[in-house]
């Protein structure tokens, strides 16, 4: 991997043929580059080390990227040595070119199999994995976990890449396509990678003297930076850095990748401070919005505003005024103001105020004033004690103990049942069919709730779309409630009701029989077409020749009649 590290800049200037002199670019990489968008990428990935061609120098920026390409990607970025071991993943050949690489990847914590036994190396990778990974080897965290939603298909990310897709939406690093989609189950080709790593970067570089005051900077060398360092934008520190921190500023993301280390952060002023390495030891106090923890048995020690655990092993013994825990496993020893468990595991043996427990589970070895559980199948468990548990879905686990249980569980559609009544048959056309839609309710108690009420949404549907709804349909606590709909019999006749509250649903449909005709068909022509034998034949009853009814001499009339 090359040693100098040039500056977007720099790489723009070698497009254009100016900058030849750099010595690197023409004699060691003949490539030929594309004269479109991605032309600028390819030439920053290719002047830093990060993408090779094959042996005809052909960079392939069309084809599909693999997932062990995009795992060398990031190892040849990040320089990263570690190794894991891979012997578990049936599809790894232990000669393939890509074992060191995909090997390092996993030992960093960017990588991780398809299933406890496949890789899936050569596989394609796709958009929303490739954010993924991205996000874990630089340390991008969302602010706001649901941006995925800006997307006209967000729906369609996976679960495990809302935080990478919002992440990276927030930071403008991704624009997704003209139409307003993500496409976050396609491929993502060669040429898409080298820009996504060229918006994500301004400047790879080794040596403190090149430091840019400005943008988006890897830091790759082992030279310790200097004591005051003041950067309008990002900094991620790459794994050789040797070195302290000393009163930096940096207005954006400061992201430590140096594994082993103890770092004092009092001097820091930072936007957000993101560990993401493997035993790692954060004390002091810096003055950042929020810090995150992404990495293997971190420890911190920082009394800061708010503190995210992203994935991995953290044990926190500060107070903090805000904690969420989205992944992996967290150990809390300091007081904490509110708490918010989304996914993972955590261990509170101290005192917090309130707790939010809406994914993975909560050992409560302290106290608790509030704990609201909104998560299904969340566990709630540990010696310590809860002032009032607010209980707002079903399946949770609790088994801590408690002064005062409310919302007991809310039941949503559960008993519900729906049903749909119509005539069984139209015979004009036009004519006005109306259906009725009868919901008998269950037992409602949870919180939303309302003296036995639970306030939905009711939808007709025609020809699959919907054409009338009521957003204020209420089912109530053991009655029967009713909703009509009137539509005008035509060539549509299926018709089907839905009843939403949530997350839940419950359909009825009914088919009505159209029983009539067009007007053009109701008139019916009758013609006779006279006709004569040829030669001498038979009068079959049957298209196939199979039932001889009569002998038909030759120049017999015989006339046939059409109806239309």
């Amino acid at each position: 991997m090359m040693k100098k590290r040039l500056l977007r800049s720099t790489a723009f200037a070698l497009t254009l043929g100016l900058a030849l002199q750099v010595g690197v670019s023409a004699a060691k990489y003949p490539y030929v580059y594309p004269d479109d968008w991605s032309r600028n990428a390819l030439v920053f990935a290719v002047e830093n080390g990060i993408f090779q061609g094959n042996t005809n120098h052909d960079l392939e920026p069309k084809r599909s990227t693999t997932r062990a390409e995009m795992a060398a990607v990031l190892v040849r970025l990040l320089e990263l040595d570690g190794k894991a071991d891979l012997s578990s993943y049936q599809d790894v050949s232990t000669t393939a070119w890509y074992v060191r690489e995909l090997s390092a990847a996993v030992a960093g914590g960017i990588f991780n199999g398809m299933s406890a036994t496949s890789m899936a190396p050569n596989g394609s990778i796709t958009r929303e994995q490739t954010m993924t990974v991205l996000c874990r080897a630089f340390g991008l965290a969302a602010w706001d976990p649901q941006a995925y939603g800006s997307y006209s298909d967000g729906a369609s990310v996976s679960n495990y890449a809302k935080d990478a897709v919002s992440a990276m939406q927030e930071r403008d690093l991704v624009h997704g396509y003209g139409d307003g989609t993500l496409k976050p189950k396609n491929s993502i080709t060669r040429a898409e990678v080298a820009q996504l790593v060229y918006n994500l970067f301004d400047a790879i570089v080794d040596d403190p003297k090149e430091m840019p005051d400005s943008g988006r900077v890897l830091y790759v060398g082992s030279k310790p930076l200097p004591n005051e360092l003041v950067l309008n934008g990002s900094l991620i520190l790459g794994a050789s850095y040797d070195g302290p921190i000393g009163k930096w500023t940096v207005t954006d993301d400061l992201v430590l990748r140096c594994p082993g280390k103890s770092f004092d952060l009092s001097g820091v002023t930072a936007k957000s401070i993101t560990c993401t390495t493997t035993g790692a030891s954060l004390t002091g106090t810096p003055n950042a919005d929020r810090l995150v923890l992404w990495g293997e048995n971190l420890r911190a020690n920082c009394p800061v505003a708010q503190l995210v655990v992203m994935g991995g092993s953290a044990q926190i013994n500060s107070a903090v005024e805000q904690i969420s825990v989205r992944g992996g496993h967290a150990q809390i020893g300091g007081t904490v103001g509110t708490l918010t468990v989304t996914g993972g595991d955590t261990v509170l043996n101290s005192t917090v105020g309130d707790a939010y427990l809406t994914g993975g589970s909560l050992m409560l070895n302290g106290t608790a004033k509030i704990v609201t559980i909104s998560g299904e199948n969340c566990k709630l468990s540990g010696i310590g004690h809860v002032g009032e548990i607010i209980q707002s879905c079903q399946n949770a686990s609790i088994t801590v103990s408690y002064d005062k249980l409310t919302g007991s569980k809310r039941n949503g559609l559960q008993g519900v049942s729906l049903s749909l009544s119509a005539p069984d048959a139209v015979t004009k056309e036009g004519q006005q069919v109306t259906l009725t839609a009868t919901c008998k309710g269950g037992s409602f108690t949870g919180p939303d709730c309302v003296g036995g009420k639970l306030i939905c949404t009711l939808q007709w549907l025609h020809g699959g779309k919907v054409v009338a709804e009521d957003k204020q349909f209420p089912v109530c606590d053991g009655a029967t409630a009713s909703h009509t709909f009137t539509f005008q019999a035509n060539s549509a006749k299926d018709i089907k009701v839905r009843l939403v509250n949530g997350s839940e649903t419950l359909e009825a449909s009914r088919t009505v029989d159209l029983q009539f005709h067009s007007k053009e068909l109701n008139t019916v022509r009758t013609a006779k077409v006279e006709a004569w034998a040829h030669t001498d034949t038979y009068l079959y009853a049957d298209q196939a020749g199979t039932k001889r009814l009569r002998a038909l001499p030759k120049n017999t009339v015989v006339y046939v009649e059409f109806n239309a």
